[in-house]
């Protein structure tokens, strides 16, 4: 279209899709806007987090909320989407697709809902979900990084008198430093890989997972879902073990659970860095064959599972030392243990029907979880 404009060529055609697709489109986010800020109470009570950053032994007069960060992107995008429509899509945008398809759905004598208005329609469904809860959570996290950086700094330049009551416990403090510093860069893929579907930046969308199953074991492990399910599987571990009093090599193994929980966390953050644009649930971009793909096909889900026994571990040694119910912690874990693995099935079997390139990754990396291993 931007050649046929500078050509002075304006194609009716052209500028009628452009039209449809940036009004669907916007009408879209615009009532996923809605819908969080002002109908969902779920979205509106759970999903406020907010930021006022800090800088050495100060903070901005400046406050970022859930909100605003939202309606802030909601700007961005309309902006964004006028050279988008204009530059790169070349046919009816998912938005559009997705109105059709929900239109039909609603009324059969409209027709058939098509295969890809179908796609469209999961396309839309899946960002409806994530988009909120992933910008919500990049606040958490940039704040997290924030403060306890600026803490540090702050225990830097004080007296050394005044350290010990300004941090009590240092170790705890920094895990809890390098796990900000590991979820910030864990989720800032996901960021651009929700709100970026492009074939220039290789993050266009071939296929949705359509299964209620592969839906399930996906959204089992995100709120509120995961919240519902954790009443009754509740693993009841803190992410830092504490020192086990009177137990001979406590300090050793108290440290060596969370060092070997923060280094595998981070190199589940690794494999988010590795996804870039292409990071997102349920969906099929192409096959990802760096970082530690190269060894295993799941390197997140076996991360972040093993990083999670090694805190329960910690959790259950010292709840059986109190005299407390140690076991049911374990069993829950063993379920979300199961969700993972469930998970990594049914992205194998949706990446097996869509992409072809997948079943030559298999026979490449025939492990999925550990190396020579499973």
């Amino acid at each position: 279209m931007i050649q046929a404009i500078k050509a002075g060529q304006f194609d009716l055609e052209m500028i009628k899709r452009f039209s449809v697709n940036y009004a669907s489109t916007m009408a879209l986010i615009l009532l996923g806007y809605w819908f969080y800020t002002t109908f969902s109470n779920y979205h509106i009570h759970y999903f406020a987090h907010n930021w006022r950053p800090a800088y050495g032994q100060n903070m901005l007069d400046i406050f970022i909320y859930t909100r605003g960060f939202w309606r802030g992107f909601v700007v961005v995008f309309a902006v964004a989407l006028i050279p988008y429509f204009l530059v790169e899509e070349k046919g009816l945008s998912k938005a559009a697709l997705s109105w059709s398809g929900a239109a039909k759905a609603l009324f059969p004598r409209l027709g058939a809902v098509s295969a890809e208005e179908r796609q469209a329609l999961l396309s839309s469904a899946l960002k409806f979900f994530f988009v909120p809860f992933i910008l919500d959570a990049f606040i958490a996290h940039v704040a997290a990084v924030n403060y306890r950086t600026a803490d540090l700094i702050r225990w830097f330049l004080m007296p050394e008198i005044d350290r010990e009551l300004f941090i009590k416990d240092l170790p705890q403090f920094l895990c809890g430093l390098a796990l900000a510093y590991v979820y910030f860069f864990d989720i800032v893929p996901f960021v651009i890989g929700y709100l970026v579907d492009s074939e220039r930046l290789g993050s266009k969308i071939k296929s949705v997972e359509d299964t209620w199953r592969g839906w399930f074991f996906c959204l089992i492990c995100y709120p509120p879902f995961n919240s519902a399910f954790g009443n009754f599987f509740n693993t009841h571990y803190d992410e830092y073990v504490k020192p086990f009093d009177g137990l001979l090599y406590a300090g050793g193994l108290h440290t060596a659970l969370n060092i070997g929980a923060i280094f595998l966390l981070a190199l589940y953050a690794s494999v988010s860095v590795s996804l870039g644009t292409k990071a997102s649930n349920l969906t099929s971009r192409g096959v990802v064959t760096t970082g530690l793909f190269q060894y295993v096909r799941h390197p997140a889900y076996a991360a972040k599972n093993g990083a999670w026994w090694l805190f329960s571990i910690g959790a259950a040694i010292h709840t059986y030392r109190a005299g407390g119910n140690w076991l049911y912690p374990l069993i829950a874990l063993v379920f979300w243990t199961w969700v993972y693995y469930n998970r990594a099935i049914t992205e194998e079997q949706h990446l097996m029907r869509t992409d072809p390139d997948y079943a030559l990754y298999m026979q490449n990396v025939p492990f999925r979880f550990i190396p020579r291993l499973f």
